[in-house]
C-alpha cells in the first residue's frame, strides 16, 4: 500500500466535506429538513459511515424528529 492518498480517495474527502459545510449552513439556518438530505445523501453514497449516521441520529433528536428516526 502507499501512504498516499488515491485520487478517489481525496474525491470523496472534498465531497464530504463539502457536505459537512452545507449540513452545517442549514443547520445553523434553522432547516433541519435540507441538512437531513444532506446527511442521506451522504449515507447512500458510504452507507457504513457511523459518524454521520450518529450526526444524522442528533438531528433528529436536536429537532423533534423522531418519526423519522424510526
Amino acid at each position: 500500500g502507499t501512504i498516499f492518498p488515491s485520487d478517489d480517495q481525496k474525491s470523496s474527502s472534498k465531497v464530504n466535506q463539502i457536505d459537512e459545510n452545507a449540513f452545517q449552513f442549514y443547520e445553523s439556518k434553522g432547516e433541519p429538513d435540507k441538512a437531513q438530505e444532506i446527511f442521506l445523501d451522504m449515507l447512500l453514497s458510504d452507507p457504513t459511515d457511523s459518524q454521520t449516521l450518529k450526526r444524522l441520529v442528533s438531528l433528529y433528536r436536536d429537532n423533534s424528529m423522531e418519526p423519522e428516526a424510526i
